[in-house]
């Protein structure tokens, strides 16, 4: 199921890009406010917490009084998704698999569908380098290892190997306050906030299989739980919080939906009611920060837009 004709008409392209530009360009500014010479952790970190509640305030006025309901959530994690992998003129390579991942979810009672957008930061003028590992890894998808926890050691193969929608890289603009979306085939570039207008339409990125059918696979649909799953695993193992391997803690259980339960009723469910904030503490802007200082490898975001009806 890809987004109906009816939801694009309550959901234009040019109501979803003003609304995307308008929280990345707060966000950038943002970090400049907190850095004069903010790196890109900052980006990453202020995205996430304005994308979260500015798309998420756009869509909820948007639909009041339809029968959509829509839901977005955001995490960031210190821990950064790292691969092995091997390139023809440089051996083994040790490299993050991305900054930030969007996930856009769609339900039509209990029908489901999912696509996604894996996002590499670069700061500065766009430039790619053939000759770059991490440009070769976006380029022609070779055999990757995991070398991140919990999946250390396990192999993903995706099919074709070759640039494909789901995986770009994002140039952040330091004068102008922008950011530029571009694959590593150099064609098909332009402005963050419109691919990411075109993801929630279902017209970029890659989709995806629910979490069950994902684990049967190795390739992109695993990829993709994986980092789902692994950044709700980095919060429930908190042990700041004196809480390890329980689906608890600081605002979990909204999560838990989105990866394990993969449970769209539920999220839209609360999102309806306005269940912003589960017992245990799920902010109000309904980004999850983690702020444990023991582990510091990184850095990594997830943002989960879902839109759907009963």
């Amino acid at each position: 199921m890809q987004a109906s004709l009816a939801l694009r008409n309550q959901l234009p392209h040019s109501f979803l890009k003003r609304a995307y530009d308008g929280a990345i360009r707060s966000a950038i500014a943002r970090a400049y406010v907190l850095s004069p010479r903010p790196q890109e952790p900052d980006f990453v970190y202020q995205i996430v917490a304005h994308v979260v509640p500015g798309l998420g305030s756009a869509l909820s006025t948007r639909l009041a009084g339809t029968p959509l309901q829509a839901s977005v959530v955001g995490v960031f994690c210190h821990q950064s998704p790292y691969v092995w992998f091997n390139v023809l003129s440089g051996g083994p390579q040790r490299r993050e698999l991305g900054d930030l991942l969007f996930v856009v979810r769609y339900a039509k009672g209990a029908e489901q569908s999912r696509t996604s957008l894996l996002l590499q930061f670069k700061v500065g003028n766009v430039s790619l380098n053939p000759r770059d590992a991490q440009v070769a890894l976006y380029d022609y998808w070779p055999t990757l290892t995991w070398d991140s926890p919990p999946y250390r050691g396990e192999q993903r193969i995706v099919v074709p190997p070759t640039v494909h929608p789901g995986a770009k890289f994002a140039f952040i603009d330091r004068t102008a306050h922008t950011v530029t979306a571009v694959p590593t085939s150099g064609r098909g570039r332009g402005g963050l906030p419109n691919e990411l207008a075109h993801l929630t339409l279902w017209r970029a990125g890659r989709p995806f299989s629910d979490r069950g059918a994902a684990q049967c696979t190795s390739g992109w649909d695993r990829i993709v739980w994986d980092l789902l799953d692994g950044t709700a695993l980095r919060l429930f193992n908190r042990t700041q919080s004196g809480v390890r391997d329980e689906s608890r803690g600081f605002g979990t259980p909204y999560l838990h939906y989105l990866t394990h339960g993969d449970s769209i009723p539920s999220v839209l469910s609360m999102a309806r009611q306005g269940l912003d904030m589960p017992d245990d503490g799920w902010p109000q802007d309904n980004v999850i920060i983690d702020e444990d200082d023991e582990v510091r490898d990184g850095h990594f975001g997830v943002v989960v837009v879902t839109i759907g009806s009963d």
